[in-house]
């Protein structure tokens, strides 16, 4: 893991278990390894691609890496929800999303654009630099 944390992209190795997409939320593992935030856990790092792909063009599961970032600026986060507003406040949630209920999940930041009849799953702004003033 590189010493500095930048916005450069970092290549971690991934839980055995898991694969990655875009735009999710992660911690550190078992292991130094990249494992997805679900509710109640603090996310640390974003992806910014999916999980590496073997010959065939298949997600690796055992030995896969994925390019993360650290949670901090304006990064796309994938939503958990269909509807978000401009300036709501945004937790992290199962799969690594992001959603606007609070519950006891961990503040994220703030959401910078209007997203009303998204998909779950899609990629929505946000400015992490917000989560520590919201």
């Amino acid at each position: 893991m590189a010493s500095n944390f930048t916005n450069e992209p970092i290549s971690m190795n991934v839980l055995a278990t898991e694969t990655f997409s875009m735009g999710m939320l992660c911690r550190i593992g078992a292991g130094n390894t990249m494992s997805a935030c679900i509710a109640g856990q603090l996310p640390v790092f974003v992806t910014i691609d999916e999980s590496s792909r073997d010959a065939a063009g298949t997600l690796e599961v055992t030995g896969a890496t994925v390019s993360v970032v650290p949670l901090t600026g304006v990064v796309f986060i994938q939503s958990a929800d269909t509807n978000l507003a401009i300036g709501e406040l945004v937790y992290a949630t199962a799969a690594g999303r992001v959603t606007a209920t609070a519950a006891s999940n961990k503040l994220v930041g703030v959401n910078m654009n209007l997203h009303a009849g998204i998909a779950a799953g899609s990629l929505v702004a946000i400015n992490t630099s917000q989560a520590l003033t919201a």
